[in-house]
């Protein structure tokens, strides 16, 4: 009777809740402990910078398909049609037309979020822009993740390897290219890896060869 009467008196649902605090607790104390060793890590150059990621550690990376609407084509897939080639060719080439070429960070980073919406517009959008532009572009920072993403999507290769070593150069030597390195998520690390598997199996060169080498070397820095 008094063991029944004692359990009758516990709160199970106060201590379930007490619970899953105290874990939540936990969970947050190690998240921000593992992003002030990774930002220490990377040597960031101002409190600004560590502070920025210990206050981002919650978030997740996005998911392969909340990027551009969650819209993935696979270029290369032999199985496409060329009457539907022709038709996305032509409403690539409307809408990077359709705006003036972005000047600033400010303006690229409107134009790549809200006027291209497929990666083979997000594509073409980097190729019209061109290594010079981007280099300036993308001086402190640039899109990491989803600009492999985007090409995994819709470069094809052999015809592409010329700009995606580009594009590759000029991300490699932004600012905080480590750092944007270290926070690509699996989805990306694996295409990043297939990215370069077709890189190094496609090149005709020497010059892209040894662009291909250095570029390889510094996205296989982690």
């Amino acid at each position: 009777m008094t063991m029944t009467s004692e359990n009758d008196d516990i709160d199970f649902g106060k201590l379930e809740i007490e619970l899953e605090n105290a874990i939540a607790k936990d969970e947050k104390y190690q998240r921000e402990n593992d992003a002030k060793f990774r930002a220490v890590h990377q040597k960031v150059a101002s409190y600004d910078e560590f502070r920025d990621i210990v206050l981002a550690s919650h978030l997740k990376p996005l998911d392969r398909k909340d990027i551009s609407g969650g819209m993935k084509y696979q270029a290369w897939n032999t199985l496409a049609s060329a009457k539907s080639q022709s038709q996305s060719d032509i409403d690539v080439t409307e809408t990077v037309n359709s705006f003036k070429m972005p000047k600033t960070s400010a303006e690229f980073d409107k134009v790549w979020k809200h006027t291209c919406k497929l990666p083979a517009q997000k594509f073409d959008l980097l190729g019209k822009i061109g290594s010079d532009k981007l280099k300036d572009l993308f001086k402190t920072e640039c899109p990491l993740g989803e600009i492999i993403s985007v090409i995994k999507s819709a470069a094809t290769f052999p015809k592409d390897c010329d700009i995606v070593l580009e594009i590759f150069d000029v991300m490699s030597n932004t600012k905080r290219f480590l750092l944007s390195l270290d926070f690509l998520d699996k989805n990306e690390r694996n295409d990043l890896n297939e990215i370069l598997a077709e890189l190094k199996v496609n090149i005709d060169n020497n010059e892209n060869s040894k662009k291909y080498d250095y570029v390889s070397v510094k996205y296989n820095s982690r």
